[in-house]
Parts: C-alpha cells; structure tokens; sequence
C-alpha cells in the first residue's frame, strides 16, 4: 500500500510537470496493489503474554493505549497528558496544531482499565523513555514480542486489529466502532459535540473494558 502511494504521487506529479510543459514525456508508471488486508488477531492468551512481556513502564503504558484506545502506533506516541480532560475523562488523540489527515484520530473516552495509569504519569509525553518522546517502538516491540514468544505476523497495529475484531463480535454498534477507529463517524459539524454526550461510545468503552477484564484474569492465573 505505501508503495501504491508513492507509486501515485509519482504519476501525479509527472503528469502535472508534463501538462506544464516542464518535461517532454512521461513514462509509464505500472499502478500498484494494495496489499492483502491484515487478519491477525491476538487470543487473549496472546494479549496476556504481551502484558506479562513488558519490563519497562513505557513499554505498559503504550500497550495500554493501544488496546484503550484502538489508537495507531504513531499516534500512541504522539500523546501527551496534557491531552487528557480528566473532567469528563477524554482523550484527544490529535495534538493542538496538527491538521487532520485522511489517518483520522478522534476523541475517544477513556477506559476504566486506563484511568489510574494516566492519572499517575507526569506532564508531557505518555510514552517516554527518560523523560523525553519515544520516536519509534519498534525495538521495543520486537522486544515484548520475543519474550511473549510471538511471532514476527504480530505487530504493534495488531492490537488495533483484535480490539476492532472485539468490538465487531460484541456487536458494538458501527458508529461506535468508526469512532474509536477514527473513521469519522464523528468527525462531522453535526456531532463536533457528541463527545460530551454521557454515553459517548459507551457501549464500544464496554467491550474494551471486558476484554481487559478476561486480559487480567489470565495474567493472574497463568493461563497461557
């Protein structure tokens, strides 16, 4: 898919530069395929054993956001505390400044699971190594996985992946799911205030909470 992307932006760029007169001809650029979609999802054996593979508290707080908040990676990294209203105890995902891209990242509520260990980090980046923003975790990733015995299918938006599938077979209403997806379901003037709804994404909230719920009990009986 990235190199359908590149592979797009290429020809555009050509065919603009051809219009304009700027180059003579333009060559022949081959499109690109999307590549099959991913369809790895995590057992809750499997998400246990992440947990129980992380050493540093960086390493739990980025799996914590990921299964709460079904946010990307990138984005993960991106969050600070200073983006949480622990008022009405919701997370914005976007930074102030940044403008949306078709990668949408909504406001989602926080989940129960997710409350104390945002209470308990310190101002600025929620993952942080040192007190300073984490650009990649993908060392740190491959870390967790090897100790949890994984192998290299599972990836860190394999998380994304199971906790949408959770959601899915809960039968969390599709609007709920596009939300905490980022796929604007709310993103419209029409529901730029349903955040501050009560049950905003209630039910989707739910289902992440309970699948944390059996997360923790096979961390605690070692049913792995």
């Amino acid at each position: 898919g990235y190199i359908k992307r590149i592979l797009t932006v290429g020809k555009a760029a050509l065919n603009h530069a051809y219009k304009e007169n700027e180059i003579a001809t333009v060559p022949y650029i081959i499109p690109g395929e999307d590549a099959a979609p991913r369809d790895r999802v995590l057992t809750v054996a499997e998400s246990a054993a992440l947990w129980l593979a992380t050493e540093q508290s960086h390493e739990r707080m980025m799996l914590a956001i990921l299964f709460g908040t079904l946010a990307r990676p990138e984005a993960a990294l991106g969050l600070c505390r200073e983006f949480v209203d622990f008022d009405r105890w919701l997370l914005t995902q976007n930074p102030p400044g940044r403008k949306q891209t078709r990668k949408y990242r909504p406001v989602v509520p926080v989940a129960n699971f997710l409350r104390q260990l945002l209470r308990d980090a310190p101002a600025g980046p929620l993952v942080a190594w040192r007190e300073k923003a984490i650009a990649s975790f993908k060392t740190a990733w491959r870390g967790i996985r090897r100790r949890a015995g994984l192998g290299e299918d599972v990836v860190a938006k394999t998380i994304r992946h199971t906790m949408a599938t959770e959601l899915r077979a809960a039968d969390a209403p599709e609007p709920e799911i596009q939300g905490f997806l980022g796929h604007r379901a709310f993103g419209g003037k029409t529901e730029i205030y349903a955040k501050y709804r009560p049950d905003y994404l209630g039910q989707a909230l739910a289902v992440i909470d309970g699948y944390m719920a059996r997360v923790r009990v096979t961390c605690v009986l070692g049913l792995l």
